[in-house]
């Protein structure tokens, strides 16, 4: 996959290509809005790295730049439990906001999801995002739509390695 950002004044705009069997997908929008997905299909002998490459250079051509991985930012999303008698459910709960997280960042441009850990007394979800305001709203907001808010912690890594709480508001974030 290859994903493009253009920063303006009050904007991200993203574009995100990438092959499904013998076809190319784009998706391309305004980073945390729903982007417009087109499908095209790769003639018989058609390299689908070098169509990508081309297509993504003439983003470039217009003020997109390339997103680098090591640049976003990882945000944990994190359920603790107490004993292992909670323990099941809180994979399954994990499981679920696992699916829900990935399909919401990746369709709004903000991000992927990077894995999950279950054990040790919580169960933790990472993606990486190119904005954490953004990405925070969805994040709650996806959440708040399937009744997954309570008892969750949010936090980012910052450029010193150190975790910070995003919600609830003023909690010390703990990575289990």
């Amino acid at each position: 996959m290859i994903r493009l950002i253009k920063k303006t004044s009050n904007k991200i705009s993203y574009w995100q290509v990438w092959k499904v069997e013998k076809n190319l997908h784009i998706l391309s929008g305004t980073v945390g809005v729903s982007g417009n997905e087109e499908e095209i299909p790769l003639t018989l002998f058609a390299s689908s790295k070098k169509v990508m490459k081309k297509l993504a250079e003439e983003k470039v051509y217009q003020g997109y730049e390339y997103v680098d991985e090591k640049s976003m930012i990882k945000v944990v999303v994190q359920y603790r439990y107490e004993d292992e008698e909670q323990f099941e459910e809180t994979e399954e709960k994990s499981f679920l906001v696992e699916d829900l997280l990935d399909d919401a960042l990746f369709s709004t441009g903000i991000g992927e999801l990077y894995g999950s850990e279950i054990g040790d007394g919580a169960g933790t979800t990472s993606c990486l995002v190119l904005d954490v305001e953004i990405a925070l709203e969805t994040i709650k907001k996806v959440l708040s739509q399937h009744n997954l808010l309570q008892g969750v912690e949010l936090a980012y890594l910052n450029e010193d390695g150190v975790y910070v709480s995003l919600y609830p508001e003023g909690a010390d974030f703990v990575l289990v």
